[in-house]
């Protein structure tokens, strides 16, 4: 009998305790379960499977490259390392970052989407700006189920109102909810003409994985430079989706794009600022010099120069401002875990 055994678990902020309480409710839950949740390399989030290992019957460990997709287990994302899926196996990659982070959601989501199709669950949890998106969007096009925590229990609801907003979800959930949806769809037979033409009877792979962990699809050339390398971003072409790629393989989804953009503007003019006012106090450090050796009109001149500097600075924090209240940058971060 074939089941939704799957389930691939994406989380950002605020996603600690969602996932405590989704885990904590999956007893005897016969599938395998794949969370990838955004931190720092030198983050707290060692300490994820020890949190959550406690909490229920499922073995809970990171990810090691190569470990088998076994019922019964929890296997999670080590800090700087995508987890990806393989026919019967994860693996563990440094691939580029995608939505500016590594390990990614995306990654875990299209990978499983395209190796398990129908068996696949994805659920979305709480988290900044858009990571998930897409990767729900091919779990549901490749016949798989799709889940985000509803907004309203989130303590940071952008991704799941992201999911909602551009997949055409399954469900939409409360944390207390999930675990039994989950524990109900591995324990559901997945209708012969829902897995026909997208699952192998051995959960073959549904279409070629690129060995670089690229996004399958055709690329055509925008003006945008990526964030990560300034090389040229590809529009991935994708009715439903906007979707963008490097040559390198750095990947964004539209608001982790505008953020990344954000924050490289916020960094380039508060430079700008800095730099001007910089100049116009050694332009009155040199006006004080020459009117001290009697260069009257040289000071003046000197004077005239810092003021211009001051003017051109306080314009530049005008502009500095607006695009700080209307930027999104935020980086990853796992502050729900103690210390």
């Amino acid at each position: 009998m074939i089941t939704h055994d799957l389930v691939v678990i994406g989380g950002s902020a605020g996603s600690l305790e969602p996932l405590r309480t989704i885990v904590g409710a999956l007893g005897g839950f016969r599938g395998t379960v794949l969370i990838a949740v955004h931190a720092y390399p030198n983050a707290r989030s060692h300490l994820l499977p020890g949190l959550l290992a406690s909490l229920g019957t499922l073995s809970v460990t990171h990810a090691r490259d190569g470990d088998p997709l076994a019922p019964g287990t929890v296997l999670v994302a080590p800090p700087a390392r995508h987890l990806i899926v393989e026919p019967g196996r994860v693996r563990l990659t440094t691939g580029p970052r995608e939505n500016g982070t590594r390990p990614a959601i995306d990654p875990l989501f299209r990978t499983a989407a395209r190796s398990y199709g129908a068996r696949v669950v994805g659920v979305l949890l709480s988290g900044h700006l858009d990571d998930g998106t897409y990767g729900l969007a091919i779990i549901k096009s490749h016949g798989g189920r799709t889940i985000v925590q509803k907004p309203s229990t989130a303590r940071h609801p952008d991704m799941p109102e992201s999911g909602m907003h551009n997949v055409r979800v399954d469900a939409v959930l409360s944390p207390e909810e999930i675990g039994p949806r989950l524990c109900e769809l591995a324990n559901t037979p997945i209708m012969e003409e829902t897995t026909m033409g997208r699952l192998g009877s051995k959960g073959a792979p549904l279409d070629r994985i690129a060995h670089d962990e690229g996004i399958a699809g055709e690329r055509h050339a925008t003006v945008l430079s990526c964030p990560e390398c300034h090389g040229v971003m590809m529009r991935l072409e994708r009715p439903d989706l906007l979707h963008f790629e490097c040559q390198i393989g750095h990947a964004a989804s539209p608001l982790s794009l505008e953020a990344a953009q954000a924050t490289e503007v916020t960094g380039s003019l508060e430079s700008a600022r800095r730099g001007l006012r910089e100049q116009a106090l050694l332009a009155y450090m040199m006006a004080e010099r020459a009117r001290g050796n009697r260069d009257i009109e040289g000071a003046a001149e000197l004077e005239e120069r810092a003021h211009a500097y001051e003017k051109n600075a306080d314009a530049i924090e005008g502009i500095l401002s607006k695009v700080q209240r209307f930027g999104h940058g935020r980086a990853p971060n796992d502050g729900d875990l103690p210390g």
